[in-house]
C-alpha cells in the first residue's frame, strides 16, 4: 500500500533550493506546487523584474553619440547602423516565454483573456468587414503577461507537463511542466543581468566549507577597501580573508595519512 502524501515530496530545485537543509542534505518538503515557498518567493522577485530587464535591454539598441544621425546630412547616406543581435534575441525570448505561459495559465484556470480594443468608426456598418486589431507593442505584452504570472506562480508551478515551444517558434517542441517554466524564467533573468553587466566576477578558492563541505567563493571588490569576504555557495557561511588564510594554513599543517 502506497502511503506517500504530497508533503513527502521534496523541492525540485534540489541543491539550489532556497530552504535547503545542510544538516540533512536535502531540500525542503513541498506540496502539489513542486517548489517550496522560499523558492517561489525568489521566483516572484525574478519574474517581476523581467519587465525592467526588457526595457534595459532596449537601451542597448539606442545608438551612441558617435553613431547618432547627422542633423544636416550631406552627400550619399551611409548604410543603416545594424542592431545588436544578442539583446534583440533575448528580448524576443523573454516575450515568447512570458506570453506563452501566461496564456497556458489563463487556459488552465479559465482566466479572462487579454483585452483587445477595437475602434469602430462610422464607416463600419457590416460584421463581415471588421476593423483590424490594434497594434500592440511587445513590451506591453510582456508587462501584461508578467502581471498575470507574478501573483499566480504557485498555480503555475503545479501545472502538468504539456508540449510547448520552450524558447521560440523556431525551437524544438518539448514537454515542460510549470515548475520547469519558472526555472526557465529565472534563467532568462540571470541572462539579462549578465548581458546588462549587473553581475560580479566570482572565483572559486581552494578548500571546502568547514560547515557543510561546499565550495568556497570570493567576489571581486565592488568598491575601494571592500573586504571581499570568503563565503560558501551552499550554506552562505562567511569568513574574512584573514580567517580563510588561517583555515587553509591549518589544513596544510595537518599531517597527511596514507590510504
Amino acid at each position: 500500500m502506497d502511503t506517500t502524501t504530497p508533503t513527502d515530496r521534496l523541492c525540485v530545485s534540489a541543491e539550489r533550493c532556497r530552504a535547503y537543509d545542510h544538516l540533512t542534505r536535502q531540500p525542503a518538503y513541498v506540496g502539489p506546487a513542486y517548489l517550496c515557498d522560499a523558492c517561489l518567493t525568489a521566483a516572484t522577485r525574478d519574474v517581476r523584474t523581467l519587465v525592467y530587464d526588457y526595457i534595459d535591454l532596449e537601451q542597448l539598441q539606442i545608438p551612441t553619440l558617435s553613431q547618432a544621425l547627422d542633423a544636416q546630412p550631406r552627400g550619399k547616406a551611409g548604410p543603416p547602423m545594424p542592431l545588436r543581435a544578442e539583446p534583440e534575441a533575448l528580448q524576443a525570448e523573454i516575450h515568447h516565454v512570458t506570453t506563452l505561459w501566461a496564456d497556458e495559465l489563463r487556459r488552465e484556470h479559465r482566466l479572462h483573456n487579454r483585452q483587445r480594443a477595437y475602434l469602430v468608426g462610422a464607416w463600419h456598418t457590416t460584421s463581415s468587414n471588421p476593423p483590424p486589431p490594434p497594434r500592440r507593442l511587445p513590451g506591453g505584452e510582456v508587462q501584461e503577461a508578467v502581471n498575470t504570472l507574478t501573483p499566480r506562480l504557485h498555480d503555475l508551478a503545479a501545472l502538468s507537463p504539456r508540449t510547448v515551444f520552450p524558447s521560440g517558434v523556431d525551437s524544438t517542441p518539448e514537454d515542460m511542466a510549470g515548475w520547469e517554466a519558472i526555472h526557465h524564467l529565472q534563467h532568462l533573468r540571470a541572462r539579462a543581468r549578465s548581458m546588462l553587466g549587473r553581475t560580479r566576477r566570482t572565483r572559486q578558492l581552494p578548500g571546502t566549507c568547514s560547515t557543510c563541505g561546499g565550495n568556497l567563493h570570493q567576489d571581486e571588490p565592488r568598491y575601494e577597501q571592500d573586504p571581499c569576504d570568503v563565503y560558501c555557495a551552499s550554506c552562505d557561511s562567511q569568513w574574512t580573508h584573514e580567517q580563510y588564510e588561517q583555515y587553509v594554513g591549518l589544513m596544510l599543517a595537518l599531517p597527511r595519512t596514507r590510504a
